[in-house]
């Protein structure tokens, strides 16, 4: 047995409902790429980043464990897809966008949800105060274009390993962010629209990337400071306010902002305002 089999025996519910894909992602790619969850696994094993590997797994593995109670069929969640293929990187963004409805089912039962249930398209219907609501789940993840527009000043590259990135409170990044919320609405509608039931709210859940993990590559560039900047509460406002402006997406009710591990999920309105 492997170190980082050795390891993942402390975390039992990883174990449980992510050993079959981890066991997969040992046998694809080369030996030094980054596997999600395994690579964080073997540095603990190798004295590296101990104390914050353990935590955020210890955090996952604890989230688990409620996401199982107070979801109806949270089996289905991993049910959906047994392969993750024999791509790497398509195997752990596969891997982090699971992590990603983890967090909403938790995120949704701290929220006040009730009856979670996964229904596959859209991810999840809960109940909220004796409405049903539909609920697509999304990962902001690494892209081009505006979305990565997020510095202010920078030098170097990351490409170099050498970067230094600034950030301001009212830059580039609140664009970057209102970008990518707005288009991931536009984006997932059609499974939020089409679902045969009617219910009595639409919610669209965006995580920001970071549901448990530190995984750049796979990543926006910049969440670590946004988040710490206050940017997403105000880039999730405005674009919500844009996308009621448009009239295109009427029985959308609410879109949350996951800001990931156990940080208070942003709600855009308020789920007091109607919800």
């Amino acid at each position: 047995m492997n170190g980082a089999a050795r390891t993942l025996r402390n975390y039992p519910q990883i174990t449980k409902w992510l050993g079959a894909w981890l066991g997969q992602l040992k046998s694809i790619g080369d030996s030094d790429d980054y596997r999600v969850i395994v690579g964080e696994l073997e540095e603990m094993e190798n004295g590296v980043s101990q104390e914050e590997h353990d935590r955020n797994l210890k955090r996952l593995d604890y989230h688990l464990c409620i996401a199982s109670t107070v979801s109806r069929n949270f089996d289905a969640v991993f049910l959906e897809r047994r392969s993750i293929g024999s791509d790497l990187h398509e195997a752990n963004r596969a891997i982090l966008d699971k992590l990603a409805e983890v967090r909403a089912v938790v995120g949704l039962y701290r929220l006040g949800f009730e009856n979670i249930e996964f229904v596959g398209t859209p991810d999840f219907a809960a109940v909220l105060n004796s409405r049903r609501f539909l609920v697509e789940v999304t990962r902001l993840g690494a892209s081009m274009g505006k979305r990565s527009d997020v510095w202010d000043a920078e030098s170097g590259s990351i490409e170099s390993g050498l970067h230094v990135g600034i950030i301001v409170s009212e830059g580039k990044s609140n664009g970057a962010l209102w970008e990518a919320i707005y288009r991931e609405v536009e984006g997932k509608w059609r499974q939020l629209g089409q679902f045969a039931m009617q219910p009595s709210g639409r919610i669209a859940w965006i995580s920001l990337g970071r549901d448990y993990l530190t995984a750049g590559r796979y990543e926006l560039p910049g969440v670590g400071l946004w988040v710490k900047m206050n940017i997403p509460k105000v880039a999730l406002d405005a674009a919500v306010q844009q996308i009621r402006d448009t009239g295109l997406y009427v029985d959308l009710s609410h879109v949350v902002l996951s800001l990931g591990r156990d940080k208070d999920d942003l709600v855009s309105p308020e789920l007091s305002q109607g919800g």
